[in-house]
């Protein structure tokens, strides 16, 4: 108890206030620049991104393929596999590379999402190389979103 009574009473001094008061703006401006710098970092740093498209490199000039094309191309895989719906293809731009991430609803009671997942990447690699020509893409993501139940249409 003493010495809580020694700490009021030295808050009654004025120059150990004074410091005091100045040690927590201090501390209170040093917070306050974390979190800018955090705020900045994550607007203007942060990884992955959405990726408009892929340059391809050609002879004479270069190849634009927007990410509409190439999110297109992915929904038109999903009539080879019964059990999802694809609801949505997010390219992304991973600083020295390219990610797609896939939004799925899935059927419940069907096949495995184990089982699925690893051939809707594979088949989704495949298509792009041999349609686009895109070699870039190094990570195909499957969300799984929404599971649906077998007496309810996508």
């Amino acid at each position: 108890m003493n010495g809580f009574l020694g700490f009021i009473e030295e808050l009654r001094n004025m120059e150990s206030f004074s410091f005091q008061v100045g040690y927590a703006a201090a501390l209170g401006l040093v917070l306050l620049l974390v979190v800018i710098a955090a705020l900045v970092y994550m607007v203007f740093f942060r990884y992955p991104r959405r990726s408009a498209g892929v340059y391809l490199r050609g002879e004479i000039g270069s190849i634009f393929i927007s990410s509409h094309a190439v999110a297109d191309l992915v929904k038109s895989l999903e009539s080879e596999f019964k059990d999802i719906e694809i609801v949505k293809v997010l390219l992304l731009d991973c600083k020295h590379f390219n990610k797609i991430e896939i939004q799925v609803n899935y059927a419940l009671g069907g096949q495995s999402m184990a089982e699925i997942a690893p051939s809707l990447q594979a088949r989704t690699i495949d298509s792009l190389r041999d349609v686009f020509g895109i070699e870039g893409i190094r990570e195909v993501a499957v969300r799984v979103r929404k599971g649906v139940s077998d007496n309810s249409p996508f």
